[in-house]
């Protein structure tokens, strides 16, 4: 609302009885002249859950990943078959396509983020952007438009749209709340439907791997995205970073529950608390038991509890019972007795704990142990050798002052069992016992697949595509691959000529397989029954595909879905190329300004976008409100049109830009958004427009966008608020919320009618028993608004 109708609000707050003071009336009426000003009302749409989103992602859902502080145009697809150097940024990109109906009231659905990875919560007022879909195939957000926001909550993902990029499909709010002025009236919204896409930034430390170093993360409908972390060995100098030392922990990283060690008596107990902030799942490695003992006191006597969780359904689980290379996560909480601690010498300050055989830790952890006021007490490391070590500071050790209590948090890996079906892990003096199970041969085995596409040249007419099936155990079984191809405006055809099939080893020896006996039929490529993978091995399927596409389009796509068997285990992957100047076309209403903004984007597949036209014959009761803009992704324009009134557009790409330059290669196969407003119709409801692009042929290519107009009603609202006391008097707030219809006004009125008091039995307590004060409505108001007449 204005400041006029803030103000109004607030006219009719704090009446109060008063009376010595009350004004005699028991009516007062308030004019108010005021320009229409907005309310946006949130959307009401059906709640969507997890299912939905799974069903909704697109094929631009991918992995990326950047080396270290490359900045936002360093982003790379990730491909599988690469290692990714340890300390280089990863971000998963969800790409969707949307109906609104999918939504809750307030435009929002939510999604548990896959198994495997584990996000840590958005904090109060922290939002990640959602972007809408236009450049979903691209990980550099530079320049995209944000469309909504993203929060994270025990891994649950929550996407909330703006009720823009819904179409404005505004119903106003559903809600029926009684006023003295009467009730509000629902509208209902039509279902629009909008692509987007968030990013989720994170590294390694966020994932869980197995014991190759890599995870697979399934996004629901066999959508599986993998990634996996170079070793120290591996040269990832092609990937653009290094494979140094692990990262250590950050200062800040170690936690404390309390006080100083020195401040133990003045609670009467002191906590520390060493948390692996960037908790690293860590590989799989035999327990050791060798080394010497190091200085200090050995804690484990002190543990009270352990407690082991593992990952169950995307989430961090406490289990009493595990599986021999299951990534866990430990807490071990202990408390140590008065005196145990000496702060004269560096060993009386120390403490550690040798981890029992069953659990290894891969990557050492170091950094500074902090307490509840995150004031620095000590220093902690927690080595590859299994040993747990915390020393306190000098200045923060006294005798005498109450038990030390603490939590030490690690991640590590359950050791691979020596002999028999399971064994038992126990730490320290906890009364837990961890179970652990044999993992079986048929757990072990696994199979991937994967595949990339891409046109030989810039005629569309030739696609090469790789096949890649690898496991990192083995398979255990055969290995079955097809391959099926289906096409839009367009036939394709397996270059059956261009077919190799060769197998890479683990030690990446590659040796081509001369009797893979394919097979096609029904469009489809099989290949059965090729020798089972070992661990860390591979075949890689290479071929053509010709590209016809049908007579007097100017577009079309092909698609390809690759699917690998191998006893139980299963996998797929789809890849899908296209061409041509498709055209796509949105819309939105502005109920502030009571017109439709609209976009066309042309020329998404990067054909030579000069001498193709672009016409658009606008809606019954529409008109432009002005010129049209027509940007390039790289931000330059070309030279618009249109005018006020107009009730079409019709334009021709041209071969420079707006200065006169000449467009470059670069420019003239770049994707173009045309974006212009028009006026409304003056009735509610759907508003949709076609824009169609001809190519130099004439071939056409068409786009429809639909905006629901929802036009603003006249709505008044009285809510009660806190009551207060001064004295004999009881002071009552009241406030008031009027919002303005689209229609332009002049003037209205606003009338509120100050009834007398009762009692507790509803007797009437007179004419001045609820009144308001003159001078409070004449502060309220006098400075912005005519106020009529009141009795002094």
């Amino acid at each position: 609302m204005s400041n006029i109708l803030d103000r109004a609000a607030r006219m009719l707050a704090d009446n109060r009885k008063l009376r010595r003071w009350c004004v005699a009336a028991a009516a007062f009426a308030v004019v108010l002249v005021a320009t229409v000003s907005a309310l946006l009302v949130g959307r009401a749409n059906a709640l969507a859950g997890q299912d939905a989103l799974n069903d909704a992602m697109t094929d631009d859902t991918r992995l990326y990943w950047e080396s270290a502080g490359a900045g936002e145009s360093g982003w790379t697809a990730v491909d599988e078959n690469v290692p990714v150097a340890e300390d280089s940024a990863l971000r998963m990109c969800l790409a969707f396509k949307l109906s609104s109906d999918q939504l809750d009231d307030q435009g929002a659905i939510s999604y548990r983020l896959p198994e495997g990875l584990t996000l840590p919560d958005t904090t109060e007022g922290e939002t990640i952007a959602v972007f809408d879909g236009v450049d979903a195939a691209m990980a550099d957000e530079t320049g995209d438009t944000q469309i909504g926001s993203a929060t994270i909550k025990g891994n649950v993902l929550t996407l909330t749209l703006d009720s823009a990029a819904l179409g404005s499909a505004d119903g106003g709010d559903s809600s029926s709340s009684a006023v003295e002025s009467g009730d509000t009236a629902a509208t209902g919204s039509q279902a629009t439907e909008v692509s987007g896409f968030v990013d989720l930034d994170f590294t390694f430390d966020n994932l869980v791997l197995n014991n190759n170093g890599s995870v697979a993360l399934r996004l629901g409908n066999a959508r599986v995205l993998h990634v996996t972390k170079a070793s120290a060995e591996e040269d990832v100098a092609s990937l653009g970073g290094t494979s140094g030392e692990s990262e250590s922990l950050p200062d800040a990283a170690a936690s404390s529950e309390s006080a100083d060690v020195n401040d133990a008596s003045k609670e009467g107990a002191t906590a520390h608390k060493v948390a692996a902030a960037k908790a690293a799942p860590v590989a799989l490695l035999a327990s050791s038991e060798s080394g010497s003992e190091p200085a200090g006191k050995d804690f484990g006597p002190y543990i009270k509890t352990a407690t082991v969780e593992k990952v169950d359904k995307g989430k961090w689980t406490a289990a009493t019972e595990v599986t021999e290379g299951d990534s866990v996560q430990v807490s071990l909480v202990y408390a140590l007795p008065d005196g145990l601690l000496d702060g004269t010498t560096e060993a009386g300050r120390t403490i550690y704990y040798k981890l029992p055989n069953g659990v290894t830790v891969d990557t050492e952890s170091q950094g500074r142990v902090t307490n509840k006021d995150n004031v620095e007490v000590g220093s902690y490391t927690i080595g590859t050798d299994g040993t747990i070590k915390i020393v306190f500071d000098q200045d923060k050790v006294m005798a005498g002052h109450g038990t030390v209590d603490g939590t030490v948090t690690f991640m590590g890996t359950v050791s691979q069992l020596s002999s028999g079906e399971s064994g038992t892990i126990s730490f320290g003096n906890a009364s837990t016992t961890i179970k652990v199970n044999k993992r079986t041969e048929a757990e072990t085995h696994d199979l991937s697949i994967s595949k990339t596409a891409a046109f030989v040249d810039s005629t569309h007419k030739k696609i090469k595509y790789t096949v890649t099936a690898s496991s990192n155990s083995g398979t255990g079984a055969v290995v079955n691959i097809k391959d099926t191809l289906s096409a839009r405006n367009a036939s394709a055809s397996f270059d059956k000529n261009s077919l190799v099939v060769k197998k890479i080893d683990a030690s990446n020896e590659v040796t081509t397989v001369d009797n893979a006996n394919p097979k096609y039929e029904n469009n489809a490529l099989s290949i059965e029954s090729l020798p089972a993978l070992g661990k860390g091995e591979k075949y890689v399927v290479s071929y053509e595909v010709s590209v016809d596409p049908t007579s007097g389009t100017s577009n079309g796509g092909v698609s390809n879905k690759a699917e690998g068997t191998s006893g139980n285990q299963a996998s797929s992957d789809t890849k899908s190329l296209s061409w041509g100047t498709e055209t796509s076309k949105s819309g939105w209403y502005d109920r502030d300004n009571n017109c439709i903004h609209w976009e066309i984007v042309v020329n998404p597949n990067g054909g030579d976008i000069t001498e193709q036209r672009v016409h658009d014959t606008l809606p019954d009761g529409t008109r432009l409100t002005g010129p049209f803009e027509i940007k390039g992704e790289d931000g330059i324009l070309l030279p618009a049109g249109g005018e006020k009134g107009a009730g079409s557009i019709d334009y021709t790409f041209p071969s420079t830009d707006a200065s006169g330059k000449p467009l470059s290669n670069e420019q003239k196969t770049q994707k173009y958004k045309i974006t212009y407003s028009t006026t409304a119709p003056s009735k509610n409801g759907n508003v949709e427009n076609t824009a169609t692009t001809y190519d130099k042929s004439g071939a056409p290519s068409r786009g429809t966008g639909t905006a629901y107009v929802d036009h603003r009603t006249l709505e008044v609202r009285k809510e009660h608020g806190a009551d207060t006391s001064e004295g004999k008097d009881r002071k009552a707030t009241w406030n008031s919320t009027v919002t303005l219809s689209d229609t332009k006004l002049e003037s209205f009125t606003y009338t509120d009618t100050i009834n007398n008091a009762t009692d507790g039995k509803g007797n009437d307590l007179g004419a001045d028993s609820h009144c308001a004060w003159a001078g409070e409505l004449d502060k309220y108001g006098s400075s912005v608004v005519s106020v009529g007449e009141i009795p002094a």
